[in-house]
């Protein structure tokens, strides 16, 4: 999984979709059918190695025929007042219809607007969606709410309900407020649940219509879901063996002197646990966030260059660790009072994370995100 870490990628291609819908009679029943076609060349960006190095970048196709019904009881197709509007899909893409890829899809949206009390109007939004079989993770169920941006937060199945109040201040004008919770369910077991909420205002544009315009300011819940490229998150490991990775349970850093590399991470809000013990010795120190770092206690010198980051000749290994902040500006002031230098940045990656290096005293390099 990739909870709480960046994932960055692109789509390019061409996408076409023709949709056909009549009404049945003189009812508010609507039946109809769609078809969609996306080629899709899908690549990831530098700070998402988590696929394998041949699959960094793929091209696939996918196309579906979708079965549409409707039930559609408002008063006005623009900005209701009154009435439900429920819609049910049932799609299945398949190399039948020329995609790469075989899998169902079927979402169930259903709105309801009240008016409460005179120029006091609820409307409430269910939006239930759910797919089977191997669903490029483009197109898997997303929580869909304002405030949260498209496919952050994915699983197999996904529940998103929201509510508005609209407050009409005169014949063309009117505030609103919205709020809602998103939850996902299937592969991942934690599964997310995530809120939003914001306000905005509605303008009268066409009277005869009731067609209104506005704004929409919103806010919701922030980090990085987990994306999927088909039955698989990306991020878990492909071993053969079945390895199940769950979290990282300690750092090993090689450090000279125990009481110098103590004072720099605890400046970083590490507590010490126990050490010297073992035959290395090994410090441990833990953080109130569950980081736990190993102090190994056996560097030749105090003052030796890092010889995977200072030297000509790049040498394998592990070159630094990123930590996660909630404000990179309290920690850069606070770094500053310490006295611990800023050796880069901040430098903004791209998808928005903010960070900044610094070196602890052996010249191991510490990263301090604050993740978009």
């Amino acid at each position: 999984m990739l909870d709480d870490a960046p994932a960055g990628f692109n789509i390019e291609g061409f996408f076409t979709t023709h949709e056909l819908k009549f009404r049945v009679a003189d009812t508010d029943l609507f039946l109809g059918g769609r078809y969609e076609f996306l080629g899709a060349d899908v690549s990831f960006d530098n700070r998402a190695q988590i696929l394998d190095d041949a699959d960094a970048r793929f091209d696939e196709r996918t196309a579906g025929l979708t079965a549409l019904l409707e039930v559609d009881e408002r008063d006005n197709i623009f900005s209701p007042t009154s009435g439900p509007d429920t819609k049910l899909e049932l799609g299945w893409w398949s190399n039948v219809f020329g995609g790469d890829t075989d899998y169902w899809r079927t979402r169930l949206r259903s709105t309801s607007y009240w008016d409460l009390v005179e120029d006091l109007n609820l409307g409430v939004k269910v939006d239930a969606e759910a797919t089977g079989g191997d669903v490029p993770f483009y197109h898997l169920p997303f929580i869909r709410l304002r405030g949260i941006g498209s496919l952050r937060y994915q699983d197999d199945a996904v529940v998103s309900t929201e509510g508005e109040l609209r407050y009409d201040l005169t014949a063309r004008w009117s505030l609103i407020g919205f709020g809602g919770v998103g939850v996902t369910m299937g592969a991942d077991p934690s599964g997310y649940v995530k809120g939003a909420g914001g306000g905005g205002f509605r303008y009268l544009l066409a009277r005869r219509l009731g067609l209104k315009a506005g704004l929409d300011i919103a806010r919701g819940a922030r980090g990085h879901g987990g994306l999927r490229h088909g039955r698989q998150r990306l991020g878990e490991v492909r071993g053969a063996m079945g390895i199940d990775l769950t979290s990282i349970a300690h750092v090993g850093i090689r450090v000279h002197d125990l009481e110098r590399a103590r004072s720099f991470y605890e400046i970083l809000g590490f507590e010490f646990v126990v050490g010297p013990v073992g035959p290395e010795p090994v410090a441990i120190l833990s953080h109130p966030a569950g980081i736990e770092i190993n102090l190994i206690l056996n560097a030749a010198a105090a003052d030796a260059e890092n010889v995977l980051m200072d030297v000509p000749v790049k040498h394998p290994g592990y070159t630094h660790v990123a930590l996660a902040v909630s404000d990179l500006e309290a920690t850069m002031a606070a770094l500053e009072a310490a006295g611990v230098a800023i050796t880069e940045g901040p430098v903004t990656f791209p998808g928005g994370t903010r960070a900044i290096f610094v070196r602890d005293p052996d010249k191991n390099v510490v990263e301090l995100d604050e993740l978009a």
